[in-house]
């Protein structure tokens, strides 16, 4: 699957929860559908009590290659 779009987000998880801080999209427009949906909210609330402090986010733009997904 080609990737066009790269995008970390660098969550700090409260001691004993990183594990459970896992996502991921294709695009960012991907991205933006899913957290404009009813379905999202429910990820959000549960991810919520899992961080310490607020997300940093970057956007890449990969060069070349193909990711494995």
């Amino acid at each position: 699957m080609p990737i066009n779009h790269g995008f970390h987000a660098a969550m700090t998880a409260r001691p004993g929860k990183g594990d459970e801080l896992v996502e991921g999209w294709a695009t960012p427009e991907a991205h933006r559908r899913f957290f404009a949906t009813a379905e999202a909210q429910p990820l959000v609330a549960q991810l919520q009590p899992l961080l310490d402090g607020e997300p940093a986010y970057t956007d890449e733009m990969p060069i070349g290659g193909k990711a494995a997904v």
